[in-house]
């Protein structure tokens, strides 16, 4: 029986290590991630010049290959500043491995990182904050993982918020919004932020998890980590898998739907909001609302347990 002919990279003819149009060895594969990343930052002016870019970091994979990049291209920019930020949710048995990892490359880039927890924000790490709140583990984490990285980057004076959301992030949020007719979403995302809010850059918007898995794979940063103890079905859930099912027949179908996604924001971004849905400040907080108090601080509110 005849050996299989190997995949060679079409740019210098070594081992292929990805397939599909893109046949690259490791060599051409990263720096055609890191090119993709350059040329997103430039063209969206995503980073300027003597800019303190905060960085959320989990310690999950995106985060994790997100940190790494930004700073090996740090040398394309003067005086720019990058400072990780984690939040600290408590989930024993889960949180304390993506910590350390979190801790372990920042310190490996020498990059400053900040922790900042539940328990010193909230009053609690998420499973007590769960106790008596009619609401699910994933909406309460995320709407206060959110203030936690709002607050901090507003009180260090930072001006943007790099996360490691990717392509297929970006199509999924977007189908949930016209799913669920989230109008606020939707117009809140083609509007500017207000004056109480870092800017979100999204560095990594332009590749998928297939392309930031194998580059933190072949850096040697990838790390398998067990899955939140609360996980469970979801909406996304459901959404990315609807569109992994999609890919074997229409594989860019996520960038093309991201695409006529963003062009729907652009077109709508200088439309005026409808009458009292401007941001204005928590009367709790000061953080930036649709209403008169924050998400954030309704939920935390031990007495409103029906949210």
């Amino acid at each position: 029986m005849a050996a299989e002919t190997p995949l060679l990279c079409k740019t210098c003819g070594a081992n292929a290590v990805s397939g599909g149009e893109n046949l690259l060895c490791t060599t051409h594969f990263c720096e055609m991630v890191e090119k993709k990343v350059r040329t997103h930052i430039a063209d969206q002016n995503l980073i300027l010049d003597n800019e303190h870019i905060a960085v959320a970091l989990s310690g999950g994979k995106d985060s994790t290959v997100l940190l790494y990049i930004l700073s090996k291209i740090l040398s394309d920019f003067e005086g720019v500043k990058l400072t990780a930020i984690t939040v600290d949710e408590g989930i024993p048995n889960y949180r304390e491995q993506t910590l350390a990892y979190a801790q372990e490359v920042a310190n490996f880039l020498n990059i400053e990182h900040r922790i900042i927890s539940f328990r010193e924000t909230f009053g609690g790490p998420l499973p007590s904050l769960l106790k008596k709140r009619n609401v699910s583990a994933c909406t309460l984490c995320g709407v206060l993982r959110r203030k936690i990285l709002e607050q901090e980057t507003f009180s260090m004076a930072v001006p943007k918020l790099a996360t490691g959301h990717s392509l297929d992030d970006e199509a999924e949020t977007a189908m949930m919004n016209i799913l669920t007719a989230n109008i606020d979403a939707i117009i809140n995302t083609a509007s500017p932020n207000s004056g109480k809010e870092s800017l979100r850059i999204k560095p990594f918007s332009v590749l998928n998890e297939y392309e930031i898995a194998l580059y933190g794979i072949l850096k040697g940063i990838f790390r398998e980590f067990p899955e939140c103890p609360y996980a469970g079905p979801s909406l996304r859930a459901e959404v990315r898998q609807m569109f992994l099912s999609m890919k074997t027949k229409y594989p860019n179908i996520t960038g093309q739907f991201a695409d006529n996604y963003n062009s729907l924001l652009s077109s709508i971004a200088n439309v005026e909001k409808p009458s009292g849905k401007s941001k204005k400040e928590c009367n709790i907080c000061g953080g930036p609302t649709s209403g008169d108090i924050c998400r954030a601080c309704i939920l935390v509110d031990p007495k409103n347990n029906f949210c």
